[in-house]
């Protein structure tokens, strides 16, 4: 058996849902345990290097991403086009190729977002350049 001493101890609290809400609003990015050492201690400064709750580095990219996704239905599309491929009945026409190179590009559009969002090296051109396309190429499906 070992004698020695653990680094840390948890201690619990019970709070109300309101409680809970409003530690959560004051801790902004940085998690609840660590705002509480920040505010209790006077070395709460040691606590602050550690990562905050979400990974996120670019909200902007996030909110594009989720606006992008709103308006392709990219994926009831995907799911229509699978189901019929599945059951054989999936005809490539002109208009299901274009289908399937307009949910391929919103995919790849969304992707290179995602990635910038995360903190990921991704050219600002590229970015514009694919959603661009796909916006312009949702816009002609529609007309």
């Amino acid at each position: 058996m070992s004698t020695r001493k653990p680094k840390s101890q948890t201690f619990g609290i019970r709070l109300t849902i309101e409680e809970r809400a409003e530690l959560e609003r004051r801790s902004g990015e940085l998690a609840v345990g660590a705002y509480i050492k920040n505010v209790l201690f006077a070395d709460g400064d040691k606590y602050r290097h550690r990562r905050a709750r979400a990974p996120v580095q670019d909200k902007t990219s996030l909110a594009q991403i989720l606006a992008l996704l709103g308006q392709s239905n990219v994926g009831a599309r995907l799911d229509v086009m699978v189901a019929a491929a599945e059951n054989g009945t999936l005809i490539m026409d002109d208009e299901t190729v274009a289908a399937i190179q307009n949910a391929c590009a919103e995919v790849h559009a969304i992707r290179l977002l995602l990635m910038k969002a995360l903190g990921f090296q991704v050219s600002e051109d590229e970015i514009v350049s694919d959603l661009s396309d796909c916006f312009n190429h949702s816009a002609q499906i529609e007309d």
